[in-house]
């Protein structure tokens, strides 16, 4: 039986732990290792961090591939507009003159 290495763009190699539980290690991808912490994704709270997935590999138990889950760089943010919301499209105002009527009224007030 042989071993297969599986030859993934990304790696960590897991280095430790600290005192309040995050894990550090260095990320290699694109030919650029850099330092990385790690932290357990808590429910209910925001995700504004890559999220990934480790999968190890057999050289080492501190070695691990990479599998990116979520980038928030990777997100198309569509540029906001200044002000309220724009609610009073066509389908609404026909909406609004069946339920309330037409604004023309030839009716006096009070």
């Amino acid at each position: 039986m042989t071993e297969q290495t599986d030859s993934s763009s990304e790696l960590m190699l897991v280095l430790g732990e600290t005192d309040n539980g995050d894990v550090v290690g260095l990320h290699a991808a694109d030919g650029e290792v850099a330092p990385a912490l790690l932290r357990p994704v808590e429910e209910g709270q925001p995700i504004d961090q890559k999220l990934i997935r480790l999968s190890e590999r057999p050289e080492s138990n501190a070695l691990f591939n990479v599998e990116t889950l979520y980038d928030p760089a990777e997100i198309d943010d569509h540029p906001r507009r200044a002000g309220p919301a724009r609610v009073a499209t066509s389908a609404y105002k026909s909406g609004w003159e069946r339920v309330f009527g037409n604004s023309n009224h030839t009716d006096k007030p009070n």
